[in-house]
């Protein structure tokens, strides 16, 4: 059970918000990047799991948490598990990555690339959280996101 780093700013903005309701967003913004430089707690990007498994010969598998509620839990961590032979998980890295977005753009366009693959994998890469969608909303208006995040359709 990890804290995620990549997403701190997302549950920043969120705390902020609720604290000041009314606070402009240049004073939200402010109040987001005084606490990211005064988190005590640990946070970790995912990224970094797969990078250090991988210089050790291991295998890193990062899962989102699942559940139905939209809290901290569910929405800014994840589990990570190390393995230290090969895992159970099938192997896509010979398998072509289809970016969400460009290549995929939903869940009927999703289904068609399932449908071609047949009985073969299908690797979709960059499919947006949308639990985080109305987070990433509010901190791109206060201006802690500077590049738009998709939202995503609620599965």
């Amino acid at each position: 059970d990890v804290r995620n780093a990549t997403t701190l700013p997302l549950l920043l903005t969120e705390v902020q918000r609720t604290a000041r309701p009314h606070a402009p967003h240049e004073e939200v913004r402010a109040m987001v990047e005084q606490a990211l430089l005064a988190e005590r707690e640990l946070v970790v990007a995912p990224e970094w799991f797969a990078a250090w498994a991988a210089e050790r010969g291991l295998e890193a598998d990062i899962r989102l948490k699942s559940g139905r509620a939209h809290n901290e839990l569910t929405r800014h961590r994840y589990e990570v598990v190390l393995h230290e032979g090969p895992s159970d998980g099938l192997d896509l890295a010979g398998v072509p990555a289809l970016p969400w977005g460009r290549e995929v753009s939903g869940l009927a366009a999703l289904a068609d690339c399932v449908k071609q693959a047949g009985d073969g994998p299908v690797r979709v890469t960059g499919i947006p959280n949308a639990r985080l969608a109305e987070e990433a909303d509010e901190a791109r208006s206060a201006g802690v996101l500077s590049a738009a995040v998709p939202a995503g359709e609620p599965l």
